[in-house]
């Protein structure tokens, strides 16, 4: 019978091949979308000393930088994410989740250049394009961030948060009827049942 401690998915796999670090991988991941991460970081941390290259360990090292930030780890989740992106120079995650302590360190500068650099890897992601356009407004670029905005509703219209933040962007910008338009149609995708 398996515990909340011990996704049952994964304890086979890995008593099958403890040697395996994508179960570890796996496992850790699994911990962690239940928020289980102090038992999902030694699994990270053995499937990167299994694997210290590659698809699984850049993965592992994202998620575990990802935990360590959780932690307040933040020079932890760093060397993580940076190892990651030498490793894999085109991982966009990584990078937003590097912007993402530059933005909490007031770091605007570099959070903008990483996410500028993620956008370039993958301009059809809306989730990166609203990141990069809170760091425009923060930098008080508002035609930027309402630039980026527009993208992330563009590429997923159904994003109530892009609209909150484009509105946001527009009261800033004494755009007030557009700020109550955007309100508006937040809290009606809100009200929305998902598919």
């Amino acid at each position: 019978m398996s515990t909340a401690r011990e996704p049952i998915c994964r304890k086979g796999k890995i008593r099958l091949n403890p040697k395996d670090p994508e179960a570890y991988a796996q496992r850790g991941y699994a911990f962690a979308t239940v928020g289980l991460l102090k038992q999902a970081v030694p699994d990270f941390t053995e499937a990167l000393r299994l694997s210290p290259e590659g698809p699984t360990a850049v993965h592992a090292l994202i998620n575990r930088g990802f935990a360590y930030e959780k932690f307040g780890q933040i020079d932890k989740a760093l060397a993580d994410y940076n190892e990651a992106r030498r490793l894999d120079p085109k991982s966009a995650l990584a990078l937003e989740h590097r912007a993402g302590i530059f933005a909490q360190q007031d770091k605007l500068t570099e959070a903008l250049a990483d996410f500028n650099e993620a956008v370039a890897l993958q301009p059809g992601v809306a989730e990166i394009r609203l990141n990069r356009g809170i760091i425009y407004e923060k930098m008080s670029r508002l035609d930027k961030a309402i630039e980026d905005f527009n993208e992330a509703i563009r590429l997923s219209p159904n994003y109530p948060e892009a609209y909150v933040d484009r509105a946001r962007a527009y009261k800033t910008k004494g755009l007030v009827a557009e700020a109550e338009a955007d309100l508006a149609k937040a809290r009606e995708l809100r009200k929305a049942p998902r598919p």
